[in-house]
């Protein structure tokens, strides 16, 4: 069985009768392991089958083989208990939760909400046994404008204190009419970030232009798999440039006409929160047996997102969304904390945008040193009654970044 009960069950899966693993990374294992020189498959009874927790990664021993994760299962316990609080007071449909070092992209903790026990799988309806966090494709809406933005200070297009007018809430642009929530005037792009300002994003996008704003997104490794070692993940929808519409160059850097995993955005956060580099994220770290280490999975560099001081403007801008803007309730005291919320309407079966329903999410990072940094990504899927992000998601991860804080940060 598993020690752990539910512990980190999305990311283990779980052992049909014939021990064959069924979900998770025991599906991949089955893969990949059975391609290995000298991988025999011993049937082994399933009770024999545990997850230990060592050096606090856990461990998962596979017919004779270890295989180490990089989940910590500290964080990870943390990430289960404050999203299922959170998704449980809001009724939301679902949810997730991850945790990554944006130094290695190492994934400390992945969380799903509803979750499962994997010792009783069979009690579990389908959707509860998804991998929420790489199969669930949705509209990120502002959190999003985080890149847009980045793009726009890399490319030269803007600077971050450059003024912009933002047509005092009424904007028509592309053959349709944006509006801001609270109108305003003038607005530093600092400020757009901020207080999430919809037409000043579409004012920036615009003065990059399409195909930079697209070469921009895809650095940040949207459309296509983030190549995390479980099985099941979903490419997302980012349309090629040439089947934009009109309105795309504002929706876009708005969060909408794009579809992505919840991986995929704590992939992009963390190449802000890095300096600038796309990581891989890393849940396998090696398989052994008793004499030696079989494979090791070292992180991996994909490529430079964005530039370094592009980066550091954003987490700079990202800080002050915590310290003034919407995303308050993500602070943490005595740290450095920085986010953005968003709060996106999800579409309905007939293709138009709901008035009821909305992915509430929050990412961000809680810095406890220079060098020690935590990227956090939360959404929740259909709350109620409240579903703005900074309301339902930034509490969510803030419990999460307390509890690192309280753990690892002796010196803030």
């Amino acid at each position: 069985g598993y020690p752990n009960g539910s512990a980190a069950s999305h990311v283990l899966g779980f052992t049909g009768v014939d021990n064959v693993g069924l979900e998770g990374v025991e599906y991949l294992y089955d893969q990949h392991l059975k391609g290995i020189a000298g991988w025999k498959k011993s049937r082994k009874d399933a009770r024999q089958r545990e997850v230990v927790s060592r050096q606090e990664d856990l461990v998962l021993p596979v017919d004779g083989y270890d295989v180490k994760l990089t989940l910590d299962l500290q964080i990870q316990h943390a990430a289960e208990k404050y999203l299922n609080e959170g998704c449980s007071k809001y009724h939301a449909l679902g949810g997730s939760a991850i945790v990554v070092d944006p130094k290695t992209g190492d994934v400390l903790a992945l969380a799903n909400y509803p979750k499962f026990d994997p010792n009783n799988p069979g009690d579990a309806d389908v959707s509860y046994r998804r991998n929420r966090a790489i199969t669930d494709v949705f509209e990120p809406g502002s959190v999003f404008k985080v890149f847009a933005i980045c793009g726009v200070l890399d490319s030269g297009a803007a600077k971050m204190n450059d003024r912009v007018f933002c047509e005092n809430g009424m904007y028509r642009t592309g053959g349709r009419i944006l509006h801001d929530v609270h109108p305003y005037g003038i607005l530093s792009v600092a400020e757009i970030l901020i207080n999430s300002s919809n037409i000043g994003t579409s004012k920036l996008t615009e003065r990059l232009g399409k195909k930079k704003l697209h070469e921009h997104i895809k650095a940040f490794g949207f459309g296509e798999r983030t190549d995390i070692d479980l099985p099941g993940e979903i490419v997302g929808i980012f349309r090629d440039v040439g089947k934009w519409s009109a309105t795309s160059i504002s929706s876009v850097g708005m969060g909408q006409e794009i579809g992505v995993t919840s991986i995929q955005m704590a992939q992009a956060l963390a190449a802000i929160v890095n300096g600038g580099m796309l990581l891989k994220p890393r849940i396998l770290i090696e398989i052994s047996n008793k004499e030696k280490i079989i494979k090791k999975y070292l992180p991996e560099v994909k490529r430079r997102a964005i530039s370094e001081s592009a980066a550091a403007q954003m987490m700079q801008m990202m800080q002050q969304v915590v310290e003034s803007g919407t995303g308050k309730n993500a602070a943490v005291k005595g740290f450095t904390v920085g986010g953005k919320t968003g709060t996106a309407q999800k579409l309905e079966p007939n293709g138009s945008y709901s008035h009821e329903h909305f992915i509430a999410s929050f990412g961000g990072y809680i810095k406890i040193s220079e060098d020690e940094k935590y990227v956090i990504m939360v959404s929740v899927d259909d709350p109620k009654p409240a579903y703005y992000g900074g309301t339902v998601a930034a509490p969510i991860f803030q419990k999460i970044a307390q509890n690192i804080a309280d753990t690892r940060g002796s010196h803030s």
